[in-house]
């Protein structure tokens, strides 16, 4: 009897044979006998070693069923068995006739479908039966490669023989597309379960154009948000007789353009990685700054944004309101969005409920920004900020913003790997920049070259409970506005190093207004402070500075009327000096 598998797969492993006897009251040596191993379509499979008693069978050129021979002599006696084996070729074809590309493979254009269907060649349905139970599975893209190669086509069905496919993504080189087989086995047949890959090149086209764009989206079937389709590149974008510097748009092809794409993304429900889309530079506009502004505003299908290239000529790029109100924008990618230009970041994200990390915004070396105005502003499941913000303005002697920027974001815990440096010539407005931020515990670092308004920054986070670091530098108009900045958070207790001076007081930078500053934050009871300089000796802007706090110490250097000031503002706080000696006050 012959024992081994009866399948082999074409240009697989090979199958090792042998043979089981029966009847001898005591067995001859097998090394002894004379073997013939033959298989009876020489086309179907090779015998290597076909002399001895445990031969090697492997596939020829084709699949389907032969006959396996062996004869064993011995003692002048002949024994014989016979076997089925099945030779595995498992095909994908398309249909006779479809398009094709230059070199014959099969085309697949965007807003169109290919039929494909997977058969093992040469065997009937009978001889299917003895594998088992089969089952198809399809497949595009590599998931497990490094990086992924996400999905380029569409299956339906994916786990039948035969399937139609839709594109989601193209290539310059025809796409891979794949299907795997597996199957049960039959252990009386002698087949262990098992599977195999084949595959098929289809040329799918690299882009579709704008107008493309809303037929395509339509064909695509209704998806979920957590597996969004890769779209392609869409083409045509560089398709417009642009200026003599061939490098600029004017108002109105940008103003075209805009409305094309954006009415494109939200005519659909379906949910779109734009990961794979660049935006030519060409869509800029000429002049400075060179605007984005509102490209994607609304489109509640983005879940991963396309790529942006940097401004034309090195000028400033505006991209305010970018993605404003994208409800399912989750991610910002690093490099996705130019930053050594992108000066302008008005409500650039402002109502992204679903993004969570901006850590790709990646702000670095000279890169600088003059306006974020709610540029994350009720982004209520934000977890992770950029390192570095850097405000400046360029050319005008004003200020840079950052109002509102945080504001409502109730999801973010932790902005201490944040470093805000403000370098602006008026200095920075940050007014209200983390109000709400109800979960906040530790703050941004702060780093001032120049002044900083920061009235009602953290107003509303109840949970903060470490002081952001304040960091002055040598500049001598670098004065913080603190009007109601922590008003209100009770659990601010704790105090980082880089806030205490030498005998463990809590240093305030050169203020300009502290009413209300830390009103409330009873946590700071007890604290002794360190007013370092002041711009203000109005009563007025020391008012409730430290109001229902109790056992604090204030300490002024010598300053007659800065004491008197903040005695005025706050009747609970002890003032003393540290010059010595002590000045003599009226």
């Amino acid at each position: 009897t012959i024992t081994g598998s009866p399948v082999v797969k074409k240009g697989g492993t090979a199958v090792t044979l042998g043979a089981t006897f029966q009847g001898f009251t005591a067995t001859p040596t097998v090394s002894s006998w004379s073997w013939a191993w033959k298989a009876g379509a020489a086309s179907l499979a090779t015998i290597t070693n076909a002399a001895t008693s445990t031969p090697s069978l492997t596939s020829a050129t084709a699949g389907g069923k032969t006959t396996l021979t062996v004869s064993a002599v011995v003692g002048g006696v002949t024994l014989t068995a016979e076997k089925d084996i099945y030779v595995l070729d498992l095909k994908v074809s398309a249909p006779e006739g479809c398009e094709t590309d230059a070199s014959g493979n099969p085309k697949l254009n965007y807003g169109g479908t290919l039929d494909l269907t997977a058969s093992l060649t040469g065997l009937t349905a009978a001889d299917l039966a003895v594998l088992g139970t089969l089952s198809y599975s399809w497949s595009s893209g590599n998931a497990t490669a490094t990086p992924p190669e996400p999905a380029k086509a569409l299956f339906s069905p994916d786990n039948t023989a035969a399937t139609t496919v839709s594109p989601i993504s193209g290539d310059t080189a025809p796409v891979p597309l794949t299907v795997t087989l597996s199957w049960t086995g039959n252990a009386t047949a002698g087949i262990a379960a098992g599977s195999m890959e084949a595959s098929i090149d289809v040329s799918i086209p690299l882009g579709l154009t704008v107008d493309e764009l809303v037929d395509y989206l339509a064909s695509l079937p209704v998806n979920d948000k957590d597996n969004p389709y890769t779209i392609p590149n869409i083409t045509g974008l560089v398709d417009i007789d642009v200026s003599t510097s061939g490098h600029a748009m004017t108002s109105a092809q940008y103003t075209s353009l805009c409305n094309q794409i954006r009415t494109a993304l939200q005519g659909t429900d379906r949910y779109l990685d734009l990961s794979g889309i660049t935006i030519a530079d060409t869509v800029y506009l000429r002049g400075t700054p060179q605007s984005l502004g509102n490209l994607f505003g609304d489109c509640d299908s983005i879940v991963v944004p396309p790529t942006l290239p940097a401004p034309y000529l090195g000028d400033r790029l505006d991209v305010s309101n970018l993605y404003k109100g994208c409800e399912n924008l989750t991610v910002i990618p690093a490099g996705s969005i130019p930053t050594g230009n992108t000066q302008y970041w008005t409500e650039a994200f402002s109502g992204c409920t679903s993004l969570t990390d901006a850590s790709g915004l990646s702000f670095g070396g000279g890169d600088t920004v003059n306006n974020m105005d709610k540029a994350f502003y009720g982004c209520t499941s934000l977890t992770t900020l950029p390192s570095r913000i850097k405000t400046a303005y360029a050319g005008s002697v004003t200020t840079a913003s950052m109002k509102n920027c945080f504001e409502g974001c109730i999801s973010l815990t932790d902005a201490s790997g944040l470093t805000i440096t403000t370098v602006a010539s008026n200095g920075t407005d940050m007014t209200e920049c983390f109000k709400d931020c109800s979960e906040l515990t530790k703050g941004p670092k702060i780093s001032l070259d120049k002044s900083a308004n920061l009235t009602r920054c953290f107003a509303g986070c109840t949970k903060l409970d470490t002081l952001p670091v304040l960091y002055q530098s040598s500049f001598s108009d670098a004065y913080l506005n603190l009007n109601s900045c922590f008003k209100g958070c009770t659990a601010l207790s704790d105090i980082p190093s880089e806030m205490l001076d030498s005998n463990g007081a809590i240093k305030i930078p050169q203020v300009s207004d502290m009413r209300s500053c830390f009103e409330g934050c009873t946590g700071l009871s007890g604290k002794t402070f360190y007013i370092a300089s002041y711009s203000t000796t109005s009563s007025a802007d020391w008012t409730d500075a430290f109001k229902g706090l109790t056992g604090v110490t204030v300490q002024v250097y010598n300053s007659c009327a800065l004491k008197a000031a903040i005695e005025a503002g706050n009747p609970n706080v002890t003032v003393v000096f540290t010059a010595s000696p002590a000045p003599s006050c009226d």
